[in-house]
């Protein structure tokens, strides 16, 4: 049991010294810069025939933005290269592959830079979609006005036409509970009066009737 202990710590502290090595080896621009002019990649990347170091950084952290690897950017643009020899290039080791005098460190930092460039460009996405998303539910939370034309009828010969204007949320329902139609005064009197001549008629009717049955009964 302690073997196997002592094994697993053995491992772990190889694994952490290479990784510890691999972060020394890591070149800043500056030190890549100069590993670029001195391997002699400045003799087509002067900025004529193809891009100079500070357009390759500035190209790879266009392609981060475009692309989801390094692969698919080699794939999509390799045909727009300047330089015929690497326009048939597949994927991004087949064009280092390609290139004269690129070293690992060279290839390393480039693709420190892509994946730096590639994790920002994730970080401010996110951010700008937490941005435009609070106005968003902002706008769809606010109040809203419902304007609403209700037509009544206020008496027998006249309409009336109201316009209601009331501010309400989406959930909301606007409503108006109209009270019963009234008649207008001389309106009110000419039903009456027709009400009681009615009255009148109905009840002479109704003792002609009773008077002719009792005609007909003697």
């Amino acid at each position: 049991m302690r073997r196997g202990v002592s094994l697993v710590a053995i491992g772990a502290f190889i694994l952490a010294v290479v990784a510890a090595g691999a972060l020394a080896l890591a070149l800043s621009e500056s030190e890549a810069q100069k590993e670029f002019q001195a391997k002699g990649c400045v003799g087509c990347h002067n900025g004529q025939i193809a891009p100079d170091f500070k357009g390759v950084i500035a190209k790879l952290k266009s392609w981060a933005t475009k692309y989801a690897s390094l692969d698919e950017a080699v794939a999509s643009e390799a045909s727009s290269f300047s330089m015929p020899q690497f326009k048939t290039a597949k994927n991004w080791n087949d064009l280092m592959s390609k290139m004269p005098g690129i070293t690992d460190e060279l290839k390393k930092f480039f693709e420190q830079v892509y994946a730096k460039a590639k994790g920002a460009g994730g970080k401010a996405a996110g951010a700008a979609k937490a941005t435009t998303t609070a106005p968003a539910a902002a706008a769809a939370a606010a109040p809203k006005t419902v304007t609403v034309t209700v037509t009544t009828t206020k008496s027998m010969v006249s309409t009336v036409v109201k316009t209601i204007t009331k501010t309400v949320t989406e959930k909301e329902i606007l409503t108006e509970t109209m009270g019963t139609p009234t008649c207008e005064e001389g309106t009110a009197k000419l039903v009456s009066k027709a009400a009681f001549v009615a009255a009148v008629i109905i009840a002479i009717a109704a003792i002609a009737v009773a008077y002719m049955f009792m005609s007909a009964r003697s």
